[in-house]
Formats: structure tokens, sequence, C-alpha cells
């Protein structure tokens, strides 16, 4: 069993490295300078420079994933530059409201799911408690904090 575990864990790794170059491929390919967004409209050239030297936005798109790959390792996730805040104490703040609806919805699904009567709906319904709620409320969740 211990060795399962094991296994499980490490066959993660490779996935969790996939989505994290998917993810930076798709922020750096996407059209339109992050730089320029976060100057605005009122920046200059000069200012446009100097947040892409202060970002390393300006060398190549490998040293730009190994930065960005360094930092996180390390524990830094950046700044939100909309909130003006750290990224990790964003996601301390909104970290206890999402486990303890996943463990709800994690409870509801086991005692649906228990009901050994009728087993193929409560499959089904223990399936679509774990997917359907999540969504929908963490969304909500994140829109409510954003008008705060």
């Amino acid at each position: 069993m211990h060795l399962f575990i094991v296994r499980r864990l490490l066959s993660t790794v490779p996935v969790l490295m996939f989505v994290a170059v998917f993810a930076f491929l798709i922020l750096r390919l996407t059209p339109g300078d992050p730089a320029a967004l976060i100057v605005g409209d009122m920046g200059t050239e000069a200012d446009i420079a100097r947040v892409r030297q202060h970002l390393k936005l300006d060398g190549p798109l490998t040293s730009q994933l190994l930065q960005w790959f360094t930092e996180v390792l390390s524990g830094n996730l950046g700044e939100s530059y909309y909130l003006k805040k750290s990224v990790a104490e964003l996601i301390a703040q909104r970290l206890e409201p999402t486990l303890s609806l996943a463990a709800f919805t994690i409870v509801i699904a086991g005692k649906l799911a228990s009901d050994r009567s009728h087993p193929a709906p409560a499959c089904d319904v223990a399936t679509s408690a774990l997917l359907l709620p999540v969504d929908p409320v963490h969304v909500m969740n994140v829109e409510i904090a954003r008008d705060r």
C-alpha cells in the first residue's frame, strides 16, 4: 500500500511540471505586452522598458521559464498588480473557504456513495456532488471578495 502511494505521488510530478509549463506558455504567448498593460495608457516607452526589465520580460522565453520555476519553487509566487498584494497572501486568504467547501462536498458525496441499496444512482449523485457545487460557489466567492 505504501509503495502504491509513493508511486502515485511520484507520478504527479511530471503532470504538475507539464501543467506549470503549459500555464506559463499560455500566459507568455498571448497577444499583448504585459508590461504595457501594467503601465497603462499614460505610460511612456521608457516606463514600459523599465517594467519589462524589472519583470525580466526582455530575456528569451527559456530564461523566463527557468526564472519563473526558480521563483515558484522558492515560494515567491509574485505580486498581484490588480490588488497590490502578494499572491501567496491572496491564496492563503481564500484557502480556508475553499478547503471547507471541498471537505463538505467530499462528506456529502461519501454519504451518498455509501448507500448500498442503490449503488448506480449513488455513484452518479456522488460524482455530481463532487463536480457541480465547487466551481460556481468558488467563482461566486472570488467575485464577492473582488467587490470588497
